[in-house]
């Protein structure tokens, strides 16, 4: 950028817009701003410094919606405050060179289409198939529907493949979920044996089975026992047919697909490590007997448990703030440099070595005292 670039294209080549308000667009948002704010300006004049812009664009009516509403309150109070602007409701259309075309659907329902002349986009509303994967799921057309993930059962082999030695993890697998709506009347048979209603005890029964045929939805079945109150609009001590479809929409509604995270990749990289060394184990016995492969397959099940994921919270750091959800409504908010550096030390307690958390925590402390380190720029 030079001094006789017109105006129009320095306000453009300094617009900065983020696609996507998930903890990594905000996060690299947040970053960015700080970037910007605190080292960058001092390299520029105030007629510069002013033209400065960063966008976030959310599909959704909150940026951080998997998170808690107060969380997504307070990250957008942050934002304004640190002049980061954020457009909900918007979905981008179209990226040209030189800016990018978004449309905004407003309460009435009316859409309003938006051209935002920018200078740099950063992509981070998700992934895609690569030509792999994409690859594979064309193989299996009649089991790989999902158009953006491998699909996979609850025991991370997908599906489709008949011996089930073909396992897939991460953010390029999605778990199916059984949904069990669709399976309403046999389970409502199942669960009551005198009358035409379900007692408490007959529930418990029921919750016992199911959760060994639906081993990824035992929790959520454990709670509809705990919940007996809720569900029972009546109060008459049974649950009805109706009441019992309630119960079923409930874990349904529970059972959404595994978060893009880092944690998930981790626990699901574990407990295929533990698995691949039963099955090991599993061989040798299995060597020694004239067994088909279906027979192989259920001793293998019944030896393995499925994968569960236990959330171990979600952060996001929001310039020199930070919040924390931890599910089950517990949340943390902070706009402090102590919540800055807690954010931090969550990513430095999860590097692999001793060498790294050294070079991590030296670069953070020179940042703290010089600022960042503009020689590469």
């Amino acid at each position: 950028m030079l001094p006789t670039t017109p105006d129009d294209e320095k306000r453009r080549l300094l617009t900065f817009v983020v696609c996507g308000g998930g903890p990594t667009g905000c996060e690299f948002a947040a970053e960015l701003h700080d970037l910007l704010a605190e080292d960058l300006k001092h390299y520029f004049p105030q007629s510069v410094r002013d033209m400065v812009r960063v966008v976030i664009v959310q599909s959704r009516d909150h940026v951080l919606n998997m998170m808690d509403s107060v969380i997504s309150e307070f990250a957008e109070r942050q934002f304004a405050r640190s002049n980061i602007t954020v457009v909900t409701n918007s979905r981008v259309q179209a990226i040209t060179e030189t800016s990018l075309r978004f449309s905004t659907k407003h309460e009435d329902g009316t859409v309003t289409e938006h051209e935002i002349p920018q200078g740099f986009v950063l992509w981070s509303t998700g992934v895609s198939l690569t030509p792999f994967t994409q690859l594979l799921c064309q193989k299996l057309p009649d089991y790989q529907k999902n158009k953006h993930a491998i699909t996979v059962d609850a025991y991370l082999r997908v599906k489709g493949i008949r011996d089930g030695s073909v396992y897939a993890l991460g953010d390029c697998a999605t778990v199916e979920y059984p949904h069990l709506l669709e399976h309403i009347n046999e389970l409502f048979e199942s669960a009551h044996h005198e009358g035409a209603e379900i007692t408490r005890t007959e529930l418990e029964m029921f919750v016992k089975n199911a959760a060994l045929e639906f081993p990824c939805a035992a929790g959520h079945l454990q709670s509809l026992v705990d919940n007996f109150g809720h569900f029972d609009t009546n109060h008459n001590g049974t649950i009805d047919r109706s009441e019992f479809r309630s119960m079923l929409e409930y874990v349904d509604a529970k059972l959404t697909a595994l978060p893009a995270l880092a944690q998930v990749a981790n626990q699901e990289g574990i407990y295929l490590g533990h698995v691949f060394n039963k099955l090991a184990s599993l061989q040798v016995e299995h060597k020694s007997k004239d067994m088909s492969a279906d027979r192989k397959r259920r001793s293998e099940e019944i030896s393995v448990a499925p994968f569960t994921y236990h959330h171990h919270g979600t952060l996001a750091y929001l310039g020199r703030a930070a919040a924390a959800d931890f599910g089950q409504g517990q949340t943390y908010k902070g706009s402090n440099l102590a919540a800055k550096y807690m954010w931090r030390s969550v990513y430095w307690s999860q590097q692999v070595s001793l060498r790294t958390r050294f070079l991590l925590m030296m670069d953070w402390i020179k940042e703290l005292f010089f600022g960042r380190d503009l020689s590469k720029f």
